[in-house]
């Protein structure tokens, strides 16, 4: 019996739709066992998601730019019933900055968050009062590549809460107590493995 090879789709998006270089060593690897890989733009309401075996989401970074395309493709993959390697109701919890507060109401340590609502009549100073802080971030609840993120402090209020009072006339807005360990010592980190020794070397 001939064996028909399987599709695993690999969800991309406009600003990196091709695989990138350690996806192509994902490909090697599965190519040695029978599984081909595609690359499937998020955004192309023409996919067909029931063609393929699998799906893995890779690059689909710009979805907060297309909310509503993003959840019907969420809905799209669930009718097709194709497996999907991240379960379809975290991918829905992931888009919202409020799973910080589910992480830290599970135990998990993290600067204090709070969610302000869209559309709440707080001002950026109420809610630094109402938590103790004397600097924050704040970020929109849905987004992406650091954009409009902000620290903030008593000093810049004036034209932070300006900014505040635009993200929430868009959206829900977190904002997180400001960690001054964060700027001590960040650099990249290093990761070290035991080189591997050929055959016929040692």
């Amino acid at each position: 019996m001939a064996h028909t090879q399987n599709t695993l789709g690999i969800i991309t998006g406009s600003h990196a739709p091709e695989l990138s270089d350690d996806a192509h060593h994902l490909t090697a690897v599965l190519t040695e066992r029978g599984v081909s890989i595609e690359p499937v733009r998020w955004d192309d309401p023409t996919v067909q998601w029931d063609n393929y075996d699998g799906i893995l989401f890779r690059s689909c970074w710009e979805y907060p730019t297309n909310l509503e395309r993003f959840r019907s493709l969420l809905t799209e993959l669930e009718q097709a019933g194709v497996p999907v390697c991240n379960p379809l109701a975290a991918v829905q919890w992931n888009m919202h900055k409020s799973y910080l507060v589910d992480l830290a109401e599970a135990g998990i340590r993290l600067p204090a968050t709070t969610v302000i609502d869209a559309g709440s009549n707080l001002s950026l100073g109420e809610v630094l009062d109402r938590h103790g802080w004397d600097e924050a971030v704040m970020k929109p609840g849905i987004g992406s590549f650091s954009r409009d993120v902000t620290r903030v402090s008593r000093e810049t209020l004036d034209n932070a809460d300006t900014q505040f009072q635009n993200l929430l006339n868009t959206g829900d807005v977190v904002v997180q107590q400001f960690v001054p360990e964060i700027t001590e010592g960040n650099g990249p980190l290093c990761s070290l493995t035991r080189p591997t020794v050929m055959p016929g070397i040692a």
